[in-house]
């Protein structure tokens, strides 16, 4: 099932579909892949790691969906109700997320806080370090992006939730999903010789930002001495691109959106302008 970008719009019908007949909706999301995918899973020192942006089974986890408490007054009535209401979290809207794989077939234990997982802006003169579970944690409101999208979602429409309220709600749903993702850059996150870990990596820049730089994993030791001393260390990089792709609701024949031509788009958009 798709949700992502769309939870918005997909509630946004349920909320008017008393208000008279429904025209059918389109939309345009963008999402990225790896610009090279036989650059995808790469080889150096004896440690193999593959790269993948999230696939849409990430967003079927349960703990995506959250309910939230919301008050509002039902239609054809004058008293505020609150009720629990599903939402569908798009942790990951406005930031850009991998699923990583990691092999270590060198001899030593591969730490991951003697290397750095970082996005390389060429425009920028410091690059951008991935977001760690703790990092997060310190700062849910400005860390995540979505936060402020679903809150204006939710007080927009349902005009008598508390906002004091509603910000503590959607902070400990934020954090609990946080602590449900395994990170692949944790400051602890070792991997035993001959051993794989696999997990994910978060940068907090959008889709677009992200093609136009590369994503590294810098000082990857390869190789010790005795005492456990890097002797080696070898870099990987990637490079990513922004896809768009398209979309149509009709809420009298489909249960969820269906992905279109550009073209289908089009001819979407100018019929509903008519």
């Amino acid at each position: 099932m798709f949700n992502r970008f769309l939870t918005i719009g997909i509630l946004s019908l349920l909320l008017v579909g008393c208000a008279g007949q429904i025209k059918t909706k389109y939309n345009v999301t963008k999402t990225f892949e790896l610009a090279d995918k036989n650059l995808a899973k790469q080889k150096k020192g004896g440690i193999e790691i593959e790269l993948m942006p999230l696939g849409e089974d990430a967003y079927k986890k349960s703990y995506f969906t959250q309910n939230i408490n919301v008050s509002y007054v039902p239609f054809l009535s004058d008293k505020v109700v609150t009720e629990s209401k599903p939402f569908k979290i798009d942790f990951f809207d406005g930031l850009t997320a991998f699923k990583v794989h990691i092999i270590n077939n060198t001899d030593h234990i591969l730490r991951m806080k003697d290397s750095r997982v970082l996005f390389i802006d060429p425009d920028l003169d410091e690059p951008i370090m991935g977001l760690t579970k703790s990092s997060i944690m310190e700062d849910v409101e400005s860390a995540v992006p979505y936060y402020n999208t679903l809150m204006s979602y939710i007080l927009k429409n349902y005009k008598y939730t508390d906002k004091t309220g509603l910000e503590m709600q959607l902070v400990m749903i934020l954090s609990k999903i946080v602590k449900k993702i395994k990170f692949i850059n944790g400051f602890n996150k070792e991997i035993m010789p001959g051993m794989r870990a696999s997990g994910t990596i978060i940068f907090p820049v959008t889709p677009e930002q992200a093609s136009q730089g590369k994503i590294s994993f810098i000082d990857m030791v390869s190789k010790t001495d005795k005492a456990g001393n890097p002797l080696e260390k070898v870099r990987f990089d990637y490079t990513v691109k922004v896809l768009e792709k398209y979309w149509k609701y009709n809420p009298k024949t489909d249960k969820d959106w269906v992905e279109i031509t550009a073209e289908d788009y089009k001819k979407g958009q100018q019929k509903n302008k008519k």
